[in-house]
């Protein structure tokens, strides 16, 4: 994690640094859900746990690189709102899917999907243009 992070502040690149520790992180869950020996999924696992970790330094930057002032607060606060969220959908739908099953499998497909959905949105949403600037408030005071 701290090794990525650097990285990515050495390059200057955010997304590819969030993209591919979020795939980092599917791969491992769909790894874990097809092994089945002991140290195979402990070793998925480790993998997953990198590529999570590994992701949020430049998560926690990418805001601020299109957002300024309050509108990054805000940005700020909706990567937290939807991680929290995601504290408690994942394991949830987990419990779900394996009382539907009787397997831990699907629900680590649901999380790994999940991961790579969010890949696609970091993607897609760096992609687009900068928000404009913003207009002055003509009632406030210079």
């Amino acid at each position: 994690m701290i090794l990525w992070a650097w990285h990515s502040d050495r390059t200057g690149e955010r997304t590819w640094h969030v993209v591919l520790a979020c795939l980092t992180a599917a791969a491992g869950l769909a790894l874990a859900g097809m092994w089945t020996g002991l140290a195979a999924v402990i070793l998925a696992l480790t993998l997953v746990n990198i590529g999570i970790s590994s992701s949020k330094p430049p998560l926690w930057s990418m805001p601020t690189m299109f957002l300024s002032g309050s509108a990054a607060a805000a940005g700020i606060a909706t990567i937290n709102s939807i991680g929290n969220l995601g504290g408690f959908v994942g394991p949830a739908m987990i419990g779900w899917i394996k009382e539907r099953t009787g397997s831990f499998e699907g629900g680590l497909y649901f999380v790994a999907g999940l991961l790579v959905l969010s890949a696609v949105l970091t993607l897609l949403l760096s992609r687009a243009p900068a928000a404009a600037e913003p207009h002055p408030d003509p009632l406030r005071t210079r």
